[in-house]
């Protein structure tokens, strides 16, 4: 998971690292057998995180933090060796004090989505967006409409604070081997001082959040 500001030009690297037998244990439930779960990463898709004026890295597996080390040797990056939910975001997020917006992009671990998205929300002073990939169903709550049998608690406390859409459905067969879901792109735009929180009636639907 990672937090971005400022565009500036940065290269492109890749790094193949053995996965720890707790993260394929963690992994194998969204596949049909141990056998089916992938034993290794690459870190590609640098290009866009690194092309920043600073970048902030979440990683709470010490050996995935060595080898981000080891690969991504840039002056704007500094990496939490730290579980986010943990994260002190406000002393954290002092990193950027001297950027003019803080976008945020992460592939989340679909069973903790929601507290993580929420985490967000609430220290969404200095972010200007949040780009993430969310299990399909997760994704059409994010974005459901006031309507909809989707809309629930998570939508009114990002409705509060901003806009969510789907940029792009991914299809489980994008990935090798096929997990047992399809998953979406959202991106969440945080709109500044967007609601009056203590007389508006979702503000009380998010207090019970």
């Amino acid at each position: 998971m990672s937090t971005t500001c400022t565009k500036k030009s940065a290269s492109r690297t890749s790094s193949n690292v053995d996965l720890k037998e707790s993260t394929i244990k963690d992994n194998s439930r969204f596949f049909n057998s141990i056998d089916e779960v992938p034993t290794h990463a690459m870190t590609m898709g640098i290009k866009n995180i690194l092309n920043a004026k600073k970048v902030l890295c979440y990683e709470i597996d010490e050996d995935m933090v060595e080898v981000l080390k080891g690969e991504l040797s840039f002056d704007n990056l500094k990496i939490q060796n730290v579980d986010f939910l943990k994260a002190n975001l406000e002393e954290d997020f002092s990193y950027f004090n001297d950027c003019e917006r803080v976008i945020v992009a992460s592939n989340l671990p679909y069973y903790i989505t929601t507290p993580i998205i929420m985490q967000f929300i609430e220290n969404s002073k200095n972010i200007k967006a949040m780009v993430i990939m969310v299990q399909e169903e997760v994704a059409y709550r994010l974005a459901s409409k006031e309507s909809s049998s989707d809309y629930g608690a998570i939508t009114v406390a990002i409705a509060l604070r901003g806009q969510a859409r789907i940029t792009r459905n991914v299809s489980r067969k994008m990935f090798i081997p096929a997990p047992n879901v399809d998953s979406a792109i959202v991106k969440i735009d945080i709109i500044k001082n967007k609601q009056d929180y203590n007389s508006n009636r979702k503000h009380r639907a998010y207090n019970n959040i």
